[in-house]
């Protein structure tokens, strides 16, 4: 797809696009670079460049084995230097560092478009902090000096509860955290509540089983009175 006759890639480029006419293809590529060339080492091996807005090299991607590759895009400002450009490198043996040899192949790109240089827009704040009423403000309380310090504890003390107070004062209660604070003292009362009643619950469970065990005591003591008297009453009849 070289650009020496309009290949069959090239006429199918031309007939996809709708302004063939009014812009004619300007970005190239060169193809079968060695694999370890450089974007420097390309720039310095085809210099001087013609004139040109936009150069972009792509490294040899290495899990292509032998058919690896490194190729470069330039989209040229004037179709004279295309032509010079291709006369100079299409069939050019580049050779590596093992000194292997690469014939260039020089060829119109598929892909014709470029990536568009957005200007920014000025900010228009830029340069006007000075004018800002927050700043101003700002450097007028800088200015001013700073409030003496309490010298003792006692004061820094009064200060301190005063401020607490005030904002106890400002402070707005909205119906939300009325709610929330009413069910957090319910939930406190029913946990509360529970505890004593899980106790009480034990201390009667306790009870019962002490007098239970007691019980038990008193019967197993009776039992063993019978049985030592029927057996002295045996023994005395004998």
């Amino acid at each position: 797809m070289a650009i020496k006759g309009r290949s069959h890639s090239e006429n199918r480029f031309y007939t996809n696009s709708k302004d063939k006419n009014k812009h004619p293809p300007t970005k190239v590529v060169i193809r079968r670079l060695p694999p370890d060339m450089t974007l420097e080492t390309f720039r310095d091996q085809v210099a001087p460049l013609p004139e040109h807005d936009h150069i972009r090299f792509v490294p040899a991607d290495p899990g292509l084995a032998q058919h690896a590759f490194s190729r470069a895009y330039i989209n040229f400002l004037h179709m004279d230097d295309i032509v010079t450009f291709r006369d100079r490198f299409d069939g050019y043996v580049f050779v590596d560092k093992q000194g292997f040899e690469f014939p260039a192949l020089v060829e119109f790109a598929l892909y014709q478009r470029t990536p568009r240089r957005r200007a920014r827009k000025p900010d228009a704040k830029s340069g006007t902090i000075a004018d800002d009423a927050g700043y101003q403000a700002f450097l007028q309380e800088c200015e001013q000096p700073p409030e003496a310090s309490p010298t003792t504890w006692e004061e820094t003390l009064e200060q301190i509860e005063k401020r607490h107070s005030e904002l106890k004062e400002n402070q707005v209660i909205t119906p939300l955290v009325t709610f929330v604070c009413r069910r957090r003292a319910e939930r406190k009362e029913e946990r509360r509540r529970k505890e004593i009643e899980r106790r009480k619950e034990e201390t009667r469970k306790a009870k019962e089983k002490l007098s239970k065990e007691k019980r038990e005591a008193r019967e197993k003591g009776r039992h063993d009175t019978k049985e030592s008297s029927k057996l002295r009453g045996v023994g005395g009849g004998r």
